[in-house]
């Protein structure tokens, strides 16, 4: 799959701060680019969200490295058993109670606790209980 390098961008989400392009002098006669940034706070709270019809996945933070979001589900809702090539996630449930799948087992999960799914394993959350759940879910490298 082909992507396009990550570049620093401004974005819409509360705390986030635009990255300014700044000239750092490395020794005479040489200099790079690099970009530098106000520290990045989101309020998880105010980003939580249910949607009636699916899970829903709420980008949090986002790099050319990683991926964190946050997923939320209602009672009922499930996320289908899949795979990624090349990229781990780990589930880590803040609210409510899911069931985690990785590969062919299946574990209970309550508010800190936490599963590891490696690259190309089977994986996949549902929320069986009768209350809704958060989840703040972590993949690296981005896919």
């Amino acid at each position: 799959m082909n992507r396009r390098p990550h570049a620093p961008q401004a974005c819409a989400l509360p705390g986030c701060a635009t990255p300014r392009r700044a000239e750092d002098s490395l020794a005479p006669g040489r200099s790079s680019v690099k970009y530098t940034w106000a520290m990045e706070i989101r309020d998880l709270k105010k980003l939580a969200r249910f949607s009636e019809e699916r899970l829903l996945k709420m980008p949090v933070f986002d790099s050319e490295r990683m991926l964190l979001d946050l997923y939320a589900l209602l009672p009922g809702q499930a996320q289908r058993v899949h795979a990624h090539e090349g990229s781990d996630k780990v589930y880590v449930v803040l609210e409510g109670e899911v069931v985690v799948r990785v590969g062919e087992e299946e574990a209970l999960l309550a508010p800190g606790m936490a599963a590891f799914a490696p690259a190309r394993v089977p994986h996949g959350v549902r929320n069986e209980s009768a209350s809704p759940a958060l989840l703040l879910v972590v993949m690296a490298p981005r896919p």
